[in-house]
């Protein structure tokens, strides 16, 4: 068993099957939405009766950013496609985040399903939060199809962290997590389209922090591999099943944050042994592979040293007579 070993500056490639999933599936959401505001179908736009719809504007450029993000992984014409669904969201959500900073509608949230969008409460303008998101999410992509990884890794990290916080929100049932106002907030499809973006967008970059995580074979990435389930699952359903036992009476909120602290103290010990035994198999590996390398290296210079040590064959040219030896060879008598 050995282990391999890594150049810390190689760039890991992208995840072009993360890319393609996750934009498909975000520029469903944005197709559905659209259906179901054509049709009039509530559990399309908006999952859940009493949730905040996802606008067509929103919609529109959830398609965009989707198919943007597909067309990231090098294809005949894709660089193309790519940057002009970029421009097309940034430019619808652009004019919402100026329709906030001037108070004024400008017509374009009344442009599809007009009389669908006057029957809601607070009409067809996205919530801030969603418009600043999608604004930054096309800022990445343009970044990312120019070349400049970093600025779209971190445009990328922190609509990523938008996106996830308002997924929270819905399932902890806090507004606050979704919404800065009292008006209006991001949809719960919205933030799990944008949240699926942005992780699309992540894989599709070389060298990015979702790639080093699952492609570099390095001590550290398998490591935070073993560790990713527990932080991204495990505290999440803990957090909620506290919430919901406080909801429905089983306990009160000394009682749940005591589980809570205990069932988060179990995890942390699991976890720290799951990392200790996978440190300890890496080193172990490691130590095997140094090992078995001495032992060539060893061979190597002892094959060496017989080589050198061996008799050499040498080849003697045969003699010339001096001219005396030739006169005297000459003087002797010759025998018949």
């Amino acid at each position: 068993m050995g282990i391999e070993i890594v150049d810390p500056h190689d760039v890991p490639p992208a995840l072009p099957g993360v890319a393609w999933a996750t934009g498909l599936v975000t520029a469903a959401l944005g197709l559905s939405a659209l259906v179901g505001w054509g049709f009039d179908i509530h559990m399309l736009r908006q999952f859940s009766p009493g949730l905040v719809s996802m606008r067509p504007t929103t919609a529109v450029c959830l398609v965009l950013l989707g198919i943007a993000v597909a067309t990231l992984i090098p294809q005949p014409g894709g660089r193309w496609i790519g940057l002009a669904a970029s421009a097309g969201s940034t430019l619808i959500a652009g004019v919402s985040v100026l329709e906030y900073a001037l108070d004024r509608d400008l017509l374009v949230d009344r442009l599809m399903f007009r009389t669908a969008v006057d029957r809601e409460l607070y009409g067809g303008r996205m919530a801030l939060s969603t418009a600043l998101a999608l604004v930054l999410m096309a800022i990445a992509l343009v970044a990312a199809y120019f070349g400049k990884r970093p600025v779209a890794q971190v445009c990328g990290l922190v609509v990523f962290t938008g996106g996830a916080v308002a997924v929270l929100g819905y399932l902890y049932g806090e507004r606050r997590l979704y919404a800065i106002d009292e008006q209006s907030g991001m949809a719960f499809n919205t933030a799990l389209g944008i949240t699926l973006v942005s992780l699309g967008l992540l894989a599709a970059i070389p060298g990015s922090v979702l790639t080093h995580l699952f492609r570099r074979p390095a001590p550290g990435a398998v490591l935070s591999r073993r560790l990713l389930p527990w932080i991204t699952i495990a505290m999440p359903v803990i957090g909620w099943l506290r919430i919901e036992g406080e909801r429905h009476g089983l306990f009160g909120t000394g009682i749940g944050t005591s589980i809570m602290v205990f069932a988060g103290s179990i995890l942390v010990a699991v976890t720290a042994q799951l990392a200790t035994m996978t440190m300890d198999r890496l080193a172990t590996a490691l130590n095997h592979a140094w090992h078995q390398y001495g032992l060539a290296s060893a061979s190597e210079h002892t094959r060496a040293g017989e080589n050198w040590l061996a008799p050499q064959s040498i080849e003697v040219p045969d003699a010339v007579p001096s001219d005396g030896e030739a006169e005297l060879r000459e003087s002797r008598p010759q025998h018949q």
